[in-house]
């Protein structure tokens, strides 16, 4: 378990991207490191990104049919694609939109904090011993 969360945290340290796998691991560790003990600051940010994770989530999954329509429309013949009007564009439309602002809501999560405080948290525990 220890090397498991000892690669946890060297794979966040070394992604600059924040996208929604290294989010997951650093809501993991937080979980993991803190239980029932972490800062208000710190758990605040935390569900700021379980949320912000979530809705990247439905984004995508939204995205999905947008996305496949669009590549399967171009290959298949015209006798067989769907008319625009048999799919729901403008509900799908208004859904992305409405994910699309309510991710933009969690643009300022405050990874710095989260981060250091799980590195902190691994380094009083010893499992973290190479870094400064």
């Amino acid at each position: 378990m220890e090397e498991l969360i000892t690669d946890h945290i060297h794979g966040i340290l070394n992604d600059v991207t924040h996208d929604v796998r290294s989010g997951r691991r650093l809501v993991a560790l937080v979980g993991i490191l803190g239980g029932t003990s972490i800062p208000a600051d710190v758990s605040k940010e935390t569900m700021s990104l379980s949320k912000l994770i979530t809705l990247r989530e439905m984004f995508n999954a939204l995205m999905e049919p947008v996305s496949s329509f669009a590549k399967c429309k171009e290959f298949m013949p015209l006798d067989r694609q769907k008319v625009a009007s048999e799919i729901n564009f403008q509900n799908l439309f208004e859904q992305l939109d409405e994910t699309r602002k309510q991710i933009a809501e969690y643009d300022s999560i405050n990874y710095p904090l989260i981060i250091s405080w799980v590195v902190s948290q691994a380094k009083s525990r010893k499992l973290l011993r190479n870094m400064r």
